[in-house]
């Protein structure tokens, strides 16, 4: 099974990679031949090869980045998403290289032009093997080992058993009693994150003796040992686990990162400085900022900075809770600012300050810490680095993403730590930001009915003992 798994996402990647380069290059071609009527002029040739070379280079490493190769079983938002945005770069790119070497003869409108017909033939590409990723999930037959007896009951695995073929959920104890016959190759099991470490650990081995497969919800020692190095002392194999925290010799450079980026990053949303305020009073009167108390690095108390997205006074009868889908507390423009993320802007100050950072576990509010830790002690180990404006769980995660699994990719970040995986978080925000959760929740209707192919037959079926 995993021979055949790994073949067939060799055979993915080199299609994908295949199909972007041929598409990529004669959408070029086409406008091309568009624009000058059939013939490109001998004086334009050398110059527009090398900018187009360019623009091809930098789309494909664009998409690397931006998960172009890989989970395509994904929602098609998300992978158009990653298509427009690695086009719009790579042709960015290339009309700034224009510029750099200085070739005035490449006409902007081929890069211009290129762009929609790239973006719907990567799109198509990646319609075909969302497909393709889809049914082979549903060959898979998987099996649930849980102490629940319904789907909704299952907290942070209820969406990752969408994606799979469910054919029963069963018991520890009937699966190691023997209770249950699983002869068919295709079989897997799935782990659910509701059972004990020792029983996780006998329904593992004993998956493990049978040459099953398995899917499994990690908890914090499996993320740790996950991220170690291996390391032998005589002939005594161990996983080296460091402690958590960002490393010594990284945190001037993240620091560096932080103060650079911050000051950009204002500089470049200044507008919005002047906009807010100004649609504020028009829609909603009150004040334009918002401070609230978020637990810090070492579980310091500190006030953050938003624009403010709900009515005056909003938890002045309910107190803190969370925001809910259609919550009328929040304002129309706030509306707009929570969809962008553009309310967690005036946080730059914050990074600039020192009590946050561009990159990390994002900072909640101590009500709701002490409420996570009455589950799950092991929340506060996110106050292990700085918070950040943006995080690991926010790019992989959504929205309402479960403090668990929050939790998960929180541990994530900070066992792998490096400046390189806060630029690839940084350069992830920016697809979180232009598509947001909402698009992928509920998209328009033509993308609904592409969905409806993709998944057509490779749905899972509902849980039942």
């Amino acid at each position: 099974m995993d021979t055949r798994n790994n073949w067939r996402r060799i055979v993915e990647v080199v299609g994908l990679f295949l199909w972007d380069s041929v598409s990529i290059f004669l959408s070029y071609v086409l406008i091309i031949l568009i624009r000058f009527g059939g013939q490109l002029p001998p004086a334009n040739r050398s110059d527009t090869f090398l900018v187009l070379s360019i623009g091809c280079v930098t789309t494909i490493v664009a998409l690397a980045l931006y998960n172009g190769y890989r989970d395509m079983h994904r929602p098609f938002v998300s992978i158009v998403g990653s298509c427009i945005i690695s086009v719009s770069i790579g042709n960015l790119l290339a009309m700034a290289s224009a510029y750099v070497f200085r070739a005035p003869s490449v006409p902007r409108s081929l890069v211009l032009g290129a762009l929609p017909l790239q973006s719907v033939l990567l799109c198509i590409g990646r319609v075909v093997s969302a497909r393709a990723a889809r049914r082979w999930l549903a060959n898979e037959q998987v099996v649930v080992v849980t102490r629940r007896s319904d789907r909704d009951g299952l907290n942070g695995d209820s969406e990752a058993l969408l994606y799979l073929q469910v054919v029963r959920a069963v018991t520890p104890e009937e699966l190691l009693a023997g209770d249950v016959k699983l002869q068919d190759s295709n079989v897997v099991l799935y782990i659910a994150d509701d059972l004990k470490p020792g029983e996780r650990y006998e329904v593992f081995e004993w998956a493990v003796r049978r040459g099953l497969g398995a899917y499994v919800s990690p908890i914090m020692s499996d993320l740790l040992i996950r991220y170690g190095s291996l390391v032998r002392f005589g002939d005594h194999p161990l996983f080296s686990v460091p402690r958590l925290g960002i490393p010594v010799a990284y945190a001037p450079i993240k620091r560096l990162i932080d103060i650079t980026g911050s000051l950009l990053l204002l500089t470049i949303f200044s507008p919005l400085f002047i906009i807010v305020p100004i649609l504020n009073r028009l829609f909603c009167p009150g004040p334009t900022f918002y401070a609230q108390e978020r637990v810090g690095l070492n579980g310091k108390v500190f006030r953050v900075l938003k624009f403010r997205s709900m009515i005056p006074d909003a938890e002045k009868k309910t107190g803190a809770v969370l925001a809910k889908e259609n919550d009328d507390r929040i304002t129309p423009v706030g509306r707009v600012l929570r969809a962008t993320r553009l309310d967690e802007i005036p946080q730059l100050i914050n990074v600039l300050k020192g009590e946050m950072s561009l990159v990390g576990p994002r900072p909640e509010r101590p009500v709701f810490v002490e409420q996570y830790c009455v589950d799950n002690p092991d929340f506060r180990l996110r106050q292990m680095v700085k918070p950040g404006l943006t995080g690991l769980a926010q790019v992989m995660g959504r929205y309402d993403t479960t403090p668990d699994n929050k939790l998960r990719f929180d541990l994530i970040y900070i066992a792998s730590y490096s400046p390189l995986l806060d630029l690839q978080i940084l350069i992830w925000t920016v697809q979180t930001v232009l598509f947001p959760q909402k698009w992928e929740e509920n998209p328009p209707k033509w993308v609904r009915a592409v969905e409806r192919r993709l998944v057509s037959g490779a749905t899972g079926t509902e849980i039942g003992l």
